[in-house]
């Protein structure tokens, strides 16, 4: 093999090489990805404060009897824009689903919500909303697009919410 053959061996190889590595990060870009975040909000003077982990400040919010309500946070995590159409809590069974009828949404977004790359909506329940029991046996917060994938999410406060009775 002469000088020039290696040479453009070691080129096709590179190429080659290149090429698979693009396929490789091409191809994940294709899909619908979603984080789905619940949280627990509430409503006081200055605003709302929302936590996705039971503390201090949440506990004493809960004690207080500040209205609060559920949070379902969505962030597109993909290269190209999706819409939410469906939003609520679930144990990933069809019987434990639990839709929040018309949430309210957060940055005066509207039903149903479309989501550019990168972007994120917040969707609260309407104050009070109890989560059926069914929902309780394995939590987690869903959001669904209109081409009908389901992403799900959990967080730390479901699971404290159900310890400290607030079901």
């Amino acid at each position: 093999m002469t000088s020039i053959e290696l040479l453009i061996l070691c080129i096709a190889l590179v190429a080659v090489a290149l090429g698979v590595i693009n396929v490789w990060h091409w191809l994940p870009s294709q899909r619908v990805r979603l984080r789905v975040t619940p949280k627990l909000a509430f409503d006081i003077e200055t605003g709302r404060y929302y936590s996705t982990q039971w503390n201090k400040y949440v506990a004493r919010l809960h004690e207080n009897d500040d209205p609060k309500r559920w949070m379902v946070e969505v962030v597109n995590l993909g290269t190209f824009p999706i819409t939410i159409d469906e939003i609520g809590f679930s144990d990933k069974t069809a019987d434990g689903t639990f839709a929040m009828g018309d949430p309210e949404i957060a940055r005066g977004k509207t039903w149903p919500v479309r989501l550019e790359p990168r972007e994120k909506a917040m969707f609260y329940s309407t104050d009070g909303v109890l989560l059926p029991p069914l929902v309780w046996s394995n939590p987690h917060a869903y959001a669904k697009t209109d081409c009908g994938c389901c992403f799900y999410g959990r967080s730390p406060i479901l699971v404290e919410a159900k310890q400290r009775s607030l079901v």
